[in-house]
């Protein structure tokens, strides 16, 4: 690993960074004002790209020198390969960027798939490697990763990244939905396509009557989803 000074101009965000910092996100806006009194006091992780260098981490702190004008960063070069890369890659977007669950899930799941996979006890270590990097539970990792199968309706209610026009619409879905655990939510997702979709619909209809008429507590999740035969 080396420890260089380098042109802003020669670095750039990964493409596969799961979420692009922009210059006017409130978090960039804030960490440039901090920058600025205290300057920055973590060298960005960088590796070897083409003539210039892709970013491991630091994204954030990248925009936010760009936005000051500054002409050169500190940054720690390193010999990465693409699994190494993707892991340093994400597990520092998790736990520095304070995503949201769904985002989280769709992290995991790509650095879990970017992860060699052999025998099941080697699945399994990928997932302690996981959990271990993000100060997690093996449980808890497991449990968060079953996000990603929810239907689209589900996952737009539960993104940051939803339009006004696709909030607007669902806005019943996303105030029941605010009411409920993860653990909750989770007992959803384990469910099949239809049955998400029946419930979804459920919901829907209901429109401003879901406080009386759905579950909310776990409980009354695992009753009402796979306790009763059929979901009108």
């Amino acid at each position: 690993m080396i420890l260089q000074q380098i042109n802003i101009s020669d670095l750039k965000v990964s493409k596969n960074n799961t979420r692009q910092p922009h210059h006017q996100d409130a978090d960039v806006l804030a960490l440039a004002k901090s920058i600025k009194t205290i300057g920055l006091q973590d060298p960005l992780i960088v590796r070897k790209s083409g003539k210039g260098y892709e970013i491991a981490a630091g994204a954030r702190r990248y925009v936010a020198l760009k936005l000051l004008k500054q002409k050169k960063v500190w940054c720690h070069i390193k010999s990465l390969n693409d699994e190494e890369f993707l892991s340093i890659l994400i597990a520092n977007n998790l736990v520095r960027e304070n995503p949201s669950p769904i985002a989280e899930a769709v992290a995991m799941v790509k650095l879990w798939k970017s992860l060699p996979h052999g025998e099941t006890t080697q699945k399994d270590l990928q997932w302690e490697t996981i959990a271990s990097q993000l100060g997690k539970t093996i449980r808890w990792v497991k449990s968060r990763t079953k996000l990603v199968n929810l239907i689209p309706e589900f996952i737009v209610c539960m993104s940051d990244n939803a339009t006004d026009e696709e909030k607007k619409e669902l806005l019943d879905a996303r105030g029941y939905l605010k009411t409920l655990s993860m653990e909750t939510i989770e007992v959803i997702a384990r469910q099949t396509i239809e049955r998400q979709q029946a419930f979804f619909n459920e919901i829907i209809n209901d429109m401003g009557g879901w406080s009386h008429d759905l579950p909310v507590t776990f409980n009354e999740m695992v009753d009402y989803l796979e306790g009763s035969a059929e979901l009108m």
